[in-house]
């Protein structure tokens, strides 16, 4: 741990070397309220201290119970789940459920593999990849969009509307304190979305009347353990909309024209009972979702504690993934 060192993918995309104890980050006590400030003040010696005994627990067991078998087991698992993570995540999202998608949402990315989508053929030639400006390598783990190139508009916009770019830091600076949501768990941008070749041929199609491009706001977002910061974020994206719907409408007076879509896909980790001020209740969130008019793929008020959520104001194939 203080010797081995290992590559990374700095916050400006370039790759650097970090032995393994400088990955660690202090645990926040306004993250995690359960954190004591003496708990905080000593989180990286007592994260070490708790990942060698926890390693020196397990190989006691394994040699107990497998002396023989265990640790080919745990290669073949960490070749399946870690070292080929990478080429798995991209075969299953280049298969034909996925990219027949118009939007992907995921979290907690490694930054590497933010390279290797946008790289990847495939991928790059079927979706625009779109990434926070300032990508965590530390935690690495980032929320990122993956959008269809078939239904949206993200680089060339100045023939059509400069509704573009990432407003990442517009949405934190809503929330009444913005250390509840880590570095890379949220990510917003603005987009355009094109008209379908019907809704083209359509002469009395909705959105032929105003324009034949489309405002979306889209948000990417992975939420806390005990799932507390959710409901401020969706507050915060949801207050940034009406915000700018009144502004639109004291400068287009005279003239009609269709709010944002907003779309959102999540890890919302809410739980199945409700705690206050300790633990997200998934019933109480889909309740103030209803307040706030959003609708959820899952529906709201049905008593299942699902742990995520995609809210959504349009009819468009959408998938969220959380890695």
């Amino acid at each position: 741990m203080f010797t081995t060192e290992v590559k990374v993918v700095s916050k400006n995309g370039e790759t650097v070397s970090k032995r393994v104890f400088e990955l660690l980050s202090p645990i926040s006590r306004k993250k995690y309220p359960a954190v004591a400030e003496h708990e905080e003040f000593c989180s990286l010696p007592l994260q070490m201290m708790c990942l060698a005994a926890f390693d020196a627990s397990l190989v006691y067991i394994m040699r107990s119970v497998a002396p023989d078998e265990w640790h080919g087991i745990k290669m073949s698992l960490v070749a399946a789940l870690h070292k080929d993570k990478y080429s798995r995540t991209i075969e299953i999202l280049e298969s034909p459920l996925y990219m027949s998608s118009d939007v992907i949402f995921l979290q907690e990315v490694a930054a590497v593999m933010v390279q290797h989508l946008q790289k990847h053929p495939i991928i790059h030639n079927g979706f625009h990849v779109l990434s926070p400006e300032s990508l965590d390598a530390e935690r690495d783990q980032n929320s990122i969009i993956l959008l269809s190139k078939s239904r949206f508009l993200v680089d060339d916009l100045s023939s059509h509307t400069s509704w573009k770019g990432e407003i990442t830091s517009q949405i934190s600076a809503l929330l009444r304190d913005e250390s509840i949501v880590a570095n890379g768990d949220l990510f917003v941008v603005r987009c355009v979305m094109k008209p379908t070749i019907s809704e083209q041929l359509d002469p009395f199609s909705h959105r032929r009347r105003h324009t034949n491009y489309l405002r979306c706001i889209l948000a990417s977002f992975h939420g806390d353990t005990n799932g507390l910061a959710t409901i401020p974020v969706v507050d915060a994206i949801h207050k940034h909309l009406r915000l700018f719907e009144l502004d639109e409408l004291d400068l287009s007076s005279s003239y009609s024209v269709d709010p944002p879509l907003l779309l959102v896909g999540m890890d919302a980790n809410t739980h199945k009972t409700h705690e206050e001020g300790k633990r997200q209740g998934v019933i109480e969130f889909a309740q103030h979702l209803a307040g706030l008019n959003l609708a959820t793929c899952w529906g709201a008020g049905k008593g299942k504690p699902f742990m995520k959520f995609l809210i959504k104001e349009a009819n468009l194939n959408t998938a969220n993934l959380g890695f």
